[in-house]
């Protein structure tokens, strides 16, 4: 049977899997306050514009953030980061 995700969902199933992975090497994660408030808030299940909103600011500059979290700690997906985050 085949079914479609939400983005959420598909969210949920990216970090289960990291979860499920035996062994992660400790990382210190370089994340501003801020940062680290917004990929809180999107690890939660909000989206870029749900964010914006709640922190009222623009959604370009959440995007801008989740970029720059992903370029400063060399992770190439948003769950990766979520994950670490939850290992420090």
């Amino acid at each position: 049977m085949e079914f479609l995700l939400t983005p959420l969902g598909k969210r949920q199933m990216a970090f289960d899997k990291l979860l499920k992975r035996k062994s992660t090497p400790a990382v210190s994660l370089e994340l501003t306050d801020r940062e680290r408030e917004i990929a809180q808030l999107i690890a939660n299940g909000l989206t870029s514009k749900q964010v914006a909103r709640k922190l009222s600011i623009g959604v370009e500059t959440v995007k801008t953030h989740r970029r720059r979290m992903l370029q400063k700690n060399n992770i190439s997906n948003f769950p990766h980061l979520v994950f670490l985050m939850n290992k420090a």
